[in-house]
């Protein structure tokens, strides 16, 4: 139950963020913030539900196909947090930039998930997916605007990832498969 209201706040956030970021995207007239706020905003609110469902249901069949379907928007958040920066650096890099991320991150999810375990590869391909996204960003931004900040900001973020798969591989009581 504890975990269905976490859920219910992290939702009314997410709705609550996007309209923040779409709102600004507006003001600026940038129709590349506008569609990158809105499909990240879009991609999260689909995790979030998912989640959501996967916490709350309690039909251990239905749990196993609400996770797969968590799985799937977990690959959505990922590409919403690349989409929008593969746009700013635009052209043909920010195409050759995506097309390197969606293979490094499904590299990263068929090994973890295929094989039902998380080994070295799984771990190297997500720091190859931090340090991709952080050289985007610098193609990116002129020397004015980078700062070491942002970078170790966006390093620690996308290394968070493989932390989330070590504990994706606890079980907890309420996932347990005794738990029908």
């Amino acid at each position: 139950m504890a975990g269905a209201i976490i859920h219910i706040i992290e939702f009314a956030l997410n709705i609550s963020a996007m309209v923040l970021l779409i709102v600004f995207a507006v003001m600026k007239e940038n129709p590349k913030q506008i569609v990158s706020s809105a499909l990240y905003g879009a991609f999260h609110i689909f995790f979030t539900i998912f989640s959501l469902l996967y916490t709350t249901v309690l039909l251990y069949n239905s749990k196993n196909i609400i996770n797969l379907f968590e799985i799937g928007s977990k690959y959505l958040v990922f590409a919403g947090i690349a989409i929008p920066i593969n746009l700013v650096v635009g052209g043909s890099l920010g195409w050759i930039f995506l097309g390197i991320f969606i293979l490094l991150k499904s590299f990263g999810n068929n090994n973890k998930y295929d094989l039902h375990r998380v080994n070295k590869n799984t771990y190297a391909f997500f720091i190859n997916l931090a340090l991709l996204i952080a050289f985007a960003v610098m193609l990116s931004l002129s020397w004015s605007q980078f700062n070491i900040g942002l970078l170790m900001w966006l390093g620690l973020a996308f290394l968070a990832a493989p932390i989330g798969l070590v504990f994706h591989r606890l079980t907890f009581h309420y996932l347990s498969p005794g738990n029908k």
